[in-house]
């Protein structure tokens, strides 16, 4: 009896030895490598290790046969030792044999995914390359001149643009998985004091946050091909505007255009005099050709950057690349307009324009409105009243009127 239970003993130690280095060896496995070869050493030397697992299987059997033969015989006083005894190396080797099996499959799942994202690496890198030239040997190509053309072109690019959205989930998957598998392990103490700061917001991978060169490689070349994706996407976009701005200029006439002018001012009851000193910022008379145009457009009138350079070259007359009052004024308001004013004060004031505008001469001929129906006039800048007459505007000098 004293032998047994020595022997019992003595394999009962053992194996519980055995178990705290298993149990020590599992604990400390650490982060798994992303590199092929490495992992398969790995799933290697786990092998190994599941071999001297199931050979202790055999040492577990015995020491647990030899307890339960001393059961059969022992004295009541030692059944609850010899079954406690029993249990734990049982319980003990179960959960051992359990975690390396767990573990095994991580290690086999950490393999197969590591396969099949190289597999996707090179897979997106091909097309990457292939993507590339595409777009390279594209803008090369000329822009044709055709609306239905350009249509058939804007068409294809955005079949090429939803091939590139459907494609951003596995490029993201394999950036993220490489850069989660970098990242360095961050003590207890840190993680405290990490989970009190606010998130850190996501930056794209950069050269510094990977070893792994054919993802900086994919990462850099993915951001590349969008960026000439984007490009090639406006110059399209570009020329299909000009397009139909050249389609619609083809029949542009200005007296429809200053008609439509003119009811979109009245509209938002502005007057011509008024939208012009607005753009006057220096209040000289006079904007240039660009001012003018900006400012026509940024009054959110409807019309194009096209249209106005033709209507530009109507208003300045004189081609000196300045648009006066004066020439504002005659350009919107010919002699038959329906837009002219109304009331005997517009009238005067429109008529002295009228008139004022037909000066050629190098330093125009100055005329200043001091009041209603008051002008100063010519060099003396003598004050003036100025009435309407049987439909003509007729200026008072001395006792007379004239026209």
């Amino acid at each position: 009896a004293l032998k047994q239970a020595e022997e019992f003993r003595a394999a009962v130690h053992v194996l519980l030895e055995w178990l705290s280095e298993a149990e020590q060896t599992l604990r400390f496995r650490g982060a798994l490598p992303d590199d092929a070869e490495a992992l398969q050493s790995l799933i290697n030397l786990h092998m190994e290790f599941m071999r001297k697992v199931e050979e202790k299987r055999v040492a577990v059997n015995t020491a647990t046969g030899l307890g339960d033969a001393i059961l059969a015989v022992c004295h009541p006083d030692c059944v609850t030792t010899i079954k406690h005894w029993n249990t734990i190396i049982r319980a003990r080797f179960e959960e051992v044999l359990t975690w390396a099996k767990q573990h095994q499959q991580r290690l086999e799942a950490a393999h197969a995914e590591l396969v099949a994202n190289a597999d996707l690496l090179e897979e997106l890198l091909a097309w990457i390359q292939g993507a590339e030239t595409a777009l390279i040997q594209r803008d090369q190509d000329p822009i044709p001149q055709m609306i239905e053309q350009v249509k058939a072109l804007i068409t294809e690019h955005q079949s090429f643009m939803e091939e590139m959205t459907r494609k951003q989930p596995d490029v993201d998957k394999l950036t993220k998985t490489y850069k989660r598998k970098t990242e360095p392990d961050k003590s207890r103490a840190n993680r405290k004091s990490l989970s009190q700061a606010p998130p850190v917001p996501i930056v794209l991978l950069s050269q510094a946050e990977t070893k792994n060169p054919r993802i900086n490689q994919l990462s850099a070349r993915w951001q590349q091909v969008w960026l000439l994706a984007l490009e090639r996407q406006r110059k399209l976009n570009d020329a299909l505007d000009r397009l139909e701005e050249l389609k619609e200029f083809a029949n542009f006439d200005f007296d429809v255009w200053r008609k439509k002018y003119m009811r979109w001012m009245n509209h938002k009851k502005s007057r011509v005099m008024d939208f012009f000193r607005r753009i006057d910022k220096d209040q000289d008379g006079k904007i240039t050709r660009q001012e003018f145009i900006d400012g026509i457009l940024a009054s959110k009138f409807p019309t194009t950057r096209l249209e106005m350079t033709a209507v530009a070259d109507i208003f300045d007359r004189d081609g000196d690349g300045y648009i006066d009052y004066y020439e504002f004024v005659a350009a919107l308001h010919p002699n038959k307009d329906a837009y002219r004013p109304t009331t005997d004060a517009d009238k005067i004031e429109d008529e002295v324009t009228r008139q004022v505008a037909q000066c050629k001469c190098a330093k125009r001929f100055q005329v200043e409105q001091i009041g209603e129906n008051k002008y100063r006039f010519g060099d003396s800048q003598q004050l003036r009243l100025v009435r309407i007459l049987r439909s003509t505007v007729m200026v008072r000098v001395g006792g007379d009127r004239k026209s």
